[in-house]
């Protein structure tokens, strides 16, 4: 260890990888990569994120690095790694533990920092020493489902909005074992990227921005959320949305915003996250300061065509078919003062044992802001006519149910001998609540577009 700044020192191992990668750079190798990794690219037709296939994936790293790793998890520094699929090696990757407070955060003790949670999720990165790539990706990401034991929400929810015709990261299941020892089962997303714009865009050279909403943007903000173009932050059509956005009524917002955002797109958007009723997306305004005033939401990623218009994507999607949504908009006409303070956390889930005295995070009803709402009342008949389109092409007539089943059918055995997962009975129960969760949520979605005369 380094005790000047507590980040690991490379181990002899460790640093030879580093100079072969530089020294591949140099050589203009292929992608960057090292002599020998090329071939982890060539012939090997295969989709990746094919989601009938649980992947195989294997990690050889010192032991001192994964040691480091290990002792700091919550600092997402990558240590140096080989990694290994389909009989390939690919000798410069790197890896690291990742995620927010709900998977990483949140799975250390906050007294005594003990890990709490038996899997933690992470990032393997193919360009960290050069600009490597596998199988065309500059990274892979294997989330640990630790909030859902069914381990298949990500991969239904991400479909249904791949199904909306939205661009949404594509998500499959994976093993991985870190120097012959088994971590278990993983759910395999498609890094948002780069890469994800180069395979989803035409025009891919603008900027992408991680959870960052306009209501409370300043310029630093912007630049602080950008994961392209970072060097250059130019982010001054953000702040024209911004300025489009403050000075829209709900009689002009259509005109205003022409130029910054496709409507259809956001009732696309809009139909899918309530199809599979995500609370913790773009519809979740949590304050966390008092008065309750800045409220904001998670989960999603802005890309900004160049010159063009900006797109939603989804991210981070497990907390989703967790329930029946039971409301699918109806109260949003409300924006009454009373519907618009926000309430305490506990009190808006109706939680058990709710203090509403104790309460320090509260959240606002969507419609009270000023996009949201926007957006919510100018596409209730479009976001209801592509409810109906998932509806028919998706969900009804036991679609969903089939494409859930497949899922479990083909993941059950996995988790079966998982050394950190759910258990199978954890898993089995998750999944039959969530048949309970999507056979509710088709007849919710059918009542409300009867009331739209949809």
């Amino acid at each position: 260890m380094d005790g000047n700044d507590g980040r690991v020192t490379l181990t002899a191992r460790s640093k030879l990888v580093v100079a072969m990668t530089v020294v591949a750079t140099a050589c203009g190798g292929s992608g960057g990569a090292p002599p020998g990794d090329a071939a982890v690219d060539a012939g090997m037709p295969i989709d990746l994120f094919d989601p009938a296939v649980v992947q195989r994936f294997e990690l050889e790293v010192v032991p001192a690095d994964w040691q480091w790793l290990l002792d700091h998890a919550r600092d997402e520094q990558y240590v140096p790694a080989t990694f290994v699929f389909g009989g390939q090696r690919y000798t410069s990757a790197a890896v690291r533990f990742k995620g927010d407070y709900g998977t990483l955060l949140s799975c250390f003790d906050e007294v005594t920092g003990q890990r709490i949670c038996d899997k933690l999720s992470l990032k393997i990165s193919f360009n960290e020493y050069g600009p490597g790539r596998f199988l065309g990706l500059r990274k892979l990401i294997l989330n640990s489902s630790v909030r859902d034991p069914s381990m298949v929400h990500e991969v239904l929810a991400y479909g249904m909005y791949r199904a909306a015709g939205l661009a949404a990261p594509r998500a499959t299941h994976a093993t991985i074992k870190v120097n012959g020892e088994s971590l278990g089962l993983f759910v395999l997303v498609e890094n948002l990227d780069k890469e994800f714009l180069e395979d989803h865009f035409a025009n891919p050279e603008g900027n992408l921005y991680k959870g960052v909403w306009p209501q409370y943007a300043t310029p630093t903000r912007y630049v602080a959320a950008l994961t392209t173009n970072e060097t250059v932050a130019n982010v001054s059509r953000m702040l024209a949305f911004h300025a489009a956005i403050a000075g829209a009524t709900d009689t002009t917002f259509a005109a205003d915003i022409a130029p910054f955002l496709d409507l259809d797109q956001l009732a696309r958007y809009l139909a899918a996250d309530r199809v599979v009723n995500s609370p913790d997306g773009i519809r979740g305004f949590y304050c966390y300061e008092s008065p309750w005033t800045e409220c904001e939401n998670s989960n999603y990623y802005w890309y900004e065509t160049p010159g063009g218009k900006l797109t939603l994507i989804p991210w981070d999607v497990d907390y989703t078919f967790d329930e029946i949504d039971q409301d699918l908009a109806r109260s949003y006409a409300d924006t009454s003062a009373q519907a618009c303070t926000p309430v305490p956390s506990c009190v808006y889930w109706n939680e058990p044992g709710c203090d509403p005295a104790t309460e320090t995070v509260y959240l606002r009803a969507p419609q009270c802001d000023s996009l949201y709402g926007m957006v919510h009342r100018s596409t209730a008949t479009a976001t209801g006519q592509h409810m109906r389109t998932l509806l028919d092409t998706a969900i009804a007539n036991g679609k969903l149910l089939a494409t859930h089943a497949a899922l479990v059918t083909k993941v059950r055995g996995e988790v079966a001998i998982d050394p950190h997962g759910p258990g199978l009975t954890a898993f089995d129960d998750a999944n039959m609540s969530l048949d309970d969760v999507i056979a509710g949520q088709e007849t919710e979605v059918r009542a409300r577009l009867t009331e739209l005369g949809l």
